[in-house]
């Protein structure tokens, strides 16, 4: 078995980072989708629906960039760090 380069390893690492961030996103979505229904007041429910759809969008791009086939990981976080600056 072929032993792992420093970069292979660093990608490997990166990559279930990722994979954690993206089922944090989801969850939080979840979550804030059940703090919308219990809010007792209207414009809190609209805070956590606001925020729900924001967990939606972002793991919704930490899937995709997770899709096998698609630009490598590095790629895909330049991406991500270009779309943060805005």
């Amino acid at each position: 078995m072929a032993k792992k380069t420093e970069y292979q390893y660093l990608e490997e690492l990166f990559r279930r980072e990722v994979e954690d961030v993206y089922h944090d996103e989801v969850q939080l979505a979840e979550s804030f989708g059940r703090f919308r229904d219990s809010a007792g007041n209207p414009v809190l429910g609209e805070l956590f629906e606001r925020l729900r759809r924001r967990s939606l969008e972002d793991s919704q791009r930490l899937q995709e960039a997770l899709a096998p086939g698609k630009a490598s990981l590095r790629d895909a976080l330049t991406g991500l760090l270009k779309e943060g600056q805005h």
